[in-house]
């Protein structure tokens, strides 16, 4: 990486990851070393055991961390006070210790079993407060300090194990002993650094406490889930496959806890950087990007050049002959592990962008895709089908993360150019001159609303009308392989439609009241579920549009906040009431011009039931039916509504003469060559 990457009198880039690198990899060697203590001085019961104590108390203390330092070396314009970060993460533990022990409680562990696993709890409580200090110092480009702690850590862990259990030969009386030295730690050398740097004084600002919890809770959920993750396979293996071949799957991926060591190091170094450079220089952030990923590819490689190889003698040298013979799931777990690596670096990238609501989705689909993986392919091809589950999961957090690095890059390159889609640009119009009239094109399934929108963008090029469609804004970048693909594409409007939903504060009250009327009126949970995403995409694409549609003089949208109605108020067992169509109407985001498209009832019903995909498809022709009707009915009270009919063009579509189609998209051309840099700001979505 070269040196254009470093901000003046910031520390070497190359020192901190080879700090970093020191650090992470001498740790994961101590860790690796107290196994070996308790393999060799213990029993395998208590291996067991204290890997037990691992599993349960790791995800809930994982998501109560909320994932703080990673947002804390980020923060380049120092959103939040250290203290802020402190109190969030010392709340958090608490919650999480008390949680592990009503969990274990819950499950039936009595005795020592408990005791190993409050133990081990109050351990990772320890190591929760260290790491958020380590959030200060990473900001501060003081790996060397961080390396070091981590370093006694590592090795005070191997000693107190040790020896405790040669003396006593009790895994819980050596476990307490660790805990004792992470406290010890803690408290001596950790703390002592922070104050150096920042007050310890916690917070008491609920509203700076809260805050950050709510930002960072996405990031929290996301590496909860990641760590839920990485044991469902090992669930399903003692459960299909037993005891022994969960210990021999659990040793094989041991082996690349230390191979991601440098990716995780390269992190470290990288992060403040990535977040520096995306403010203020998106070039040097996309380079530094590129070049991370082309390093942890290059590391992932390696690895599997080196399992396949080795991976024979190097297991029957580091464990026993026996797991030798799964030299094939060790090829495999390299691969994922590769894959893994590419996508760790570009979830700094995202990191670094504030793209963090969008991490929690796409951290819920690798839950269910390694879920649904794990029970399909353990139980066929045993091991190796574990193995593929694990790469499947990688994958799909891959692809999706590539797709908000885009979006991320794309968005930010819109606020110094307008995007590039299906757009004419007229001599004389700058990007930003003139406020753009947004217009949402509204009906019933089968009225005729994607032939006008075809229409209108037609008529709109002959007159050198610098128009775009939702899609060219809020994916400006994405491919047109994508675009061609209806379903590709909705998925990548989802993603970011959720993603600003998260975030959005505007409109939380129309969103808490077209969940209630989703709630209280859908038949089937999964017909609520696609109602609820439907009005999520619309929110979230409104704020997209209301932040990034400047430069042209229209954008049209097929289906917008208005169309959201549909999802809200149109049921297949409940004809829509007045009272939730005028609540309606008050709440969602009113755009500049709705251009109503209406066709006969009797219209609407045929060309519907002619479509290969109509609303309802797995219903009954009769449920169908209803439904239309009463969306029918709905839009007919929807535009009787004062405030909205203001707004609203009718364009009545008796039947499929192209030449009316032609003459009702002439009026809309000529009311959107009419709007100009005064017109009323809307957004609407796709």
């Amino acid at each position: 990486m070269s040196s254009s990457s470093e901000s003046p009198g910031a520390p070497s880039l190359k020192r901190n990851v080879a700090w970093a690198l020191a650090g992470n990899l001498g740790y994961s060697a101590c860790q690796w070393g107290v196994l070996v203590c308790i393999a060799k001085l213990g029993t395998a019961a208590d291996v067991g055991r204290f890997a037990l104590g691992l599993a349960l108390t790791a995800p809930v203390i994982t998501l109560t961390s909320l994932n703080l330092r990673l947002l804390q070396s980020t923060d380049a314009r120092s959103d939040y006070p250290f203290n802020v970060y402190l109190s969030v993460r010392l709340i958090g533990t608490v919650l999480g210790v008390v949680a592990i022990a009503v969990m274990a409680l819950a499950l039936g562990y009595r005795g020592d079993l408990l005791y190993l696993i409050l133990v081990v709890a109050f351990a990772k409580a320890f190591e929760a407060v260290s790491d958020v200090v380590f959030g200060l110092l990473q900001k501060a480009e003081n790996l060397r300090r961080v390396a070091v702690s981590m370093l006694l850590k590592g090795v005070i862990s191997v000693l107190a194990v040790g020896v405790v259990l040669r003396l006593t030969g009790d895994i819980v009386l050596a476990t307490l002993a660790m805990a004792l030295c992470w406290g010890s730690l803690l408290a001596t050398y950790d703390l002592p650094a922070a104050v150096r740097l920042e007050s310890l004084r916690p917070s008491l600002v609920s509203r700076a406490l809260a805050r950050l919890a709510w930002v960072a809770l996405p990031l929290g959920c996301v590496a909860g889930i990641a760590s839920l993750a990485v044991n469902v396979p090992r669930y399903v293996i003692e459960a299909d496959l037993g005891a022994t071949a969960l210990g021999h799957f659990t040793a094989l991926s041991y082996l690349f806890v230390a191979a991601t060591q440098p990716v995780l190091a390269l992190g470290m170094a990288v992060n403040p950087r990535l977040g520096r450079h995306f403010v203020t220089d998106l070039g040097a952030y996309r380079r530094l990007t590129w070049r991370t990923m082309l390093i942890a590819g290059g590391l992932g490689l390696l690895g599997i050049a080196a399992c396949a190889l080795f991976g024979r003698s190097m297991l029957t040298l580091v464990y026993a002959p026996e797991y030798a013979a799964h030299e094939v799931v060790l090829i495999w777990l390299a691969v994922a592990t590769g894959v893994g690596f590419l996508g760790q670096a570009l979830s700094y990238a995202v990191t670094a962008a504030r793209r963090l609501p969008e991490q929690l989705p796409i951290a819920l689909l690798s839950l269910v895709v390694c879920t649904v993986g794990s029970y399909l392919l353990v139980p066929r091809y045993g091991l190796v089908g574990a193995a593929w589950a694990v790469l499947a999961t990688e994958a799909t957090r891959l692809a999706c993360l590539g797709a908000v690095y885009a979006a991320a890059v794309a968005g930010a390159s819109s606020a110094a150019r307008p995007p590039r889609g299906r757009a004419v640009h007229v001599p004389g119009l700058r990007a930003g001159q003139a406020t753009p009239m947004i217009v949402e094109i509204t009906g019933c399934s089968g009225s005729g609303k994607s032939t006008l929108l075809k229409e209108i963008l037609r008529q709109c090029a002959e007159r050198g009308l610098p128009v775009a469609t939702a899609e060219d804004v809020a994916l400006p970048r994405l491919p047109r392989a994508i675009r061609r693909h209806p379903t590709l594409q909705n998925l990548a409007l989802d993603l970011r439609g959720v993603g600003e939903t998260i975030t959005l504060r505007r409109d939380r009250d129309f969103l808490a009241f077209a969940m209630s009327v989703i709630r209280r009126d859908t038949d089937r949970a999964v017909t609520a579920l696609s109602a609820c995403r439907g009005v999520l995409r619309k929110l979230g694409v409104h704020s997209v549009l209301a932040r990034e549609a400047n430069g042209w003089k229209a954008v049209l949208v097929d289906e917008g906040t208005i169309h959201s109605a549909h999802y809200v108020l149109v049921h297949v067992n409940h004809p829509p009431r007045r009272e939730d169509v005028e609540a309606f109407c008050r709440l969602v985001p009113m755009p500049d011009l709705v251009v109503h498209v209406v066709a006969p009832l009797e219209t609407v019903l045929r060309r519907t039931f002619a479509r290969s995909d109509p609303p309802l498809r797995r219903r009954s022709k009769e449920e169908m039916e209803r439904f239309i009707r009463h969306a029918y009915m709905m839009f007919d009270l929807l535009m009787s509504d004062e405030t909205l009919s203001r707004k609203t063009l009718r364009v009545q579509c008796d039947d499929d003469d192209l030449g009316a189609y032609r003459t009702f998209a002439k009026r809309v051309v000529d009311r959107i060559a009419e709007g100009g840099a005064g017109a009323p700001r809307i957004a609407c979505a796709v």
